[in-house]
């Protein structure tokens, strides 16, 4: 070796099962993991969400208790997030506004002949102009532009 011209080649093998079952035992740790992580998450956000929405219910069923009640201050306003504030005055507008709607069908079908009863108001054949004008349509027209 000392200025020959020898050269050598060495050729090695090496079994890879090691290695691949690794690369399995990871993948599958890996999984599970993100199995955990994800079941985790939908726990706490549904934890969050539901104690975010807590005080909603809680509206809510005051709503139901109370919509035979009439009163400006169904809801305690004074308290808590401006939001929900905001969003328990605007309850108790619109169940005022369902009141006085349920008030006028009262006393309309109260004071309305027996064959008036058949006919929601307005839509009479025979109607002289006296009554509320033409039922409003139920849904809103659709947006356009």
């Amino acid at each position: 070796m000392n200025g020959g011209d020898a050269a050598a080649t060495v050729v090695t093998a090496l079994d890879l099962a090691p290695y691949r079952s690794s690369a399995d035992t990871l993948l599958w740790g890996s999984l599970i993991l993100d199995a955990v992580m994800l079941v985790c998450a939908y726990v706490l956000t549904r934890l969050a969400v539901g104690r975010a929405l807590r005080p909603v219910r809680t509206m809510t069923d005051q709503a139901t208790q109370w919509s035979a009640v009439a009163s400006e201050t169904r809801f305690n306003t004074g308290s808590g997030p401006v939001e929900l504030a905001r969003l328990g005055t605007s309850l108790d507008a619109l169940l005022d506004r369902i009141r006085a709607v349920l008030r006028h069908e009262q006393q309309l079908t109260g004071s309305c002949p027996t064959s008036c009863g058949r006919h929601s108001p307005g839509s009479s054949p025979n109607s002289t102009g006296g009554g509320p004008g033409p039922a409003r349509p139920r849904r809103p027209a659709p947006l356009t532009r």
